[in-house]
């Protein structure tokens, strides 16, 4: 499963949990409902610090070419949950420019609290070269936060099943507490729950 989601299927070295939304009303615009963005932000960044890249270029100067350099283009910014508001990360996670969540142009890695991820460009490629994964474990990277098609879904990616759990439980707990419900389900499962 996750084809369907275009998130990546094959990662030996990493567990994968789907995290989808059912919202009433749906939402009009793609990717999660505010809501939504702000209680799985609130949720890793109890647990991790959160790495992703950041535009430094105006609207406009994206990269024709595509190819992104570190310092030029872009940045990686990292936050924890004492650097920034919730609501900033948000902002700077699904809806930072050139990076937009809803088109899958967003990669957010999860480190661990005061240890730095040193990364470079290549790593915005994740989500079509699976094999970094490999190379994001080895660089200290406890996890990985994908969007799946349409930003509509998120794949996050752990390195061990205690992170996995640990973070599970507290989406649970999150959910709980914004009065919705967080239902943990597998393979095809995921896809009936996201129906109805």
């Amino acid at each position: 499963m996750g084809a369907e989601w275009q998130v990546p299927i094959e990662v030996g070295v990493a567990e994968r949990l789907l995290v989808g939304w059912r919202c009433l009303p749906e939402p009009v615009d793609a990717g999660p409902p505010p809501t939504v963005a702000a209680l799985l932000v609130r949720a890793l960044q109890k647990h991790a610090t959160l790495t992703f890249p950041s535009a430094l270029r105006a609207v406009g100067g994206a990269p024709l070419t595509k190819r992104w350099r570190l310092g030029r283009d872009f940045v990686w910014r990292t936050i924890d949950k004492t650097s920034v508001s919730v609501d900033e990360a948000v902002e700077g996670i699904f809806h930072g420019a050139f990076f937009d969540w809803s088109l899958q142009g967003q990669v957010v890695f999860l480190g661990a609290p005061g240890l730095p991820l040193v990364l470079d460009e290549r790593y915005l490629e994740l989500p079509s070269d699976p094999g970094l994964f490999a190379d994001l474990k080895s660089a200290g990277a406890q996890g990985a936060l994908l969007p799946g098609v349409d930003g509509a879904v998120a794949a996050l990616y752990f390195f061990d099943t205690r992170s996995a759990e640990t973070v599970r439980r507290a989406l649970e707990e999150a959910a709980e507490q914004a009065g919705g419900r967080c239902v943990a389900a597998t393979g095809g499962e995921v896809a009936a729950q996201l129906r109805g």
